[in-house]
């Protein structure tokens, strides 16, 4: 019996390090692959060299820079999905700060506007992660007809790539 479970295991484990060979990532048999870079694989990711540079690619992608701030300045990003719906602006980039130090000053300089997740309790922050999902919730809650609004050149595309992705031989 535990040869039998010792082999499934090990079958289990070699699948899962050639799944994550194929995304060109790195599996122990401890850890597996980090699910974060797996999901990472469907985003389209730009890098910028400065603050400015990210900002001025916003502004000129015609969109409005929200960050999260602790300052009394900031807005409060409420579950009231009416009155968040009112204040969104047709394009949004939203920039979330690291846990330790918050967003840059740069940033905040050219913030359209500061927003921040109210706390109740004994909370003082929420860690990065747990922040920007909140963030992410509380926008797709106030906006449900923005999940999956592409044009139809970008939908094209990331459906051409998603479908050469599943394919397992020349003929699919």
């Amino acid at each position: 019996r535990a040869q039998l479970s010792q082999r499934a295991n090990s079958r289990a484990t070699r699948r899962l390090q050639a799944r994550a060979a194929q995304r060109g990532l790195d599996c122990s048999s401890l850890l597996g692959s980090r699910q974060a870079k797996v999901y990472a694989s469907h985003l389209d990711i730009r890098v910028f060299t400065s603050s400015a540079e990210c900002i001025d690619a916003v502004r000129a992608d015609g969109r409005a820079l929200w960050v999260t701030d602790l300052s009394q300045e900031a807005l409060p990003l409420t579950s009231d999905v009416a009155a968040l719906r009112r204040a969104l602006p047709p394009r949004l980039a939203i920039v979330i700060g690291s846990e330790g130090v918050g967003v840059s000053k740069v940033m905040v300089d050219a913030a359209d506007v500061r927003v921040f997740l109210p706390m109740w309790g004994f909370t003082e922050s929420f860690n990065i992660s747990v922040a920007t999902a909140l963030v992410l919730q509380r926008l797709l809650d106030a906006m449900p007809d923005s999940r999956g609004a592409l044009p139809p050149e970008e939908m094209q595309r990331l459906r051409t790539e998603w479908y050469d992705a599943l394919a397992r031989t020349e003929e699919q």
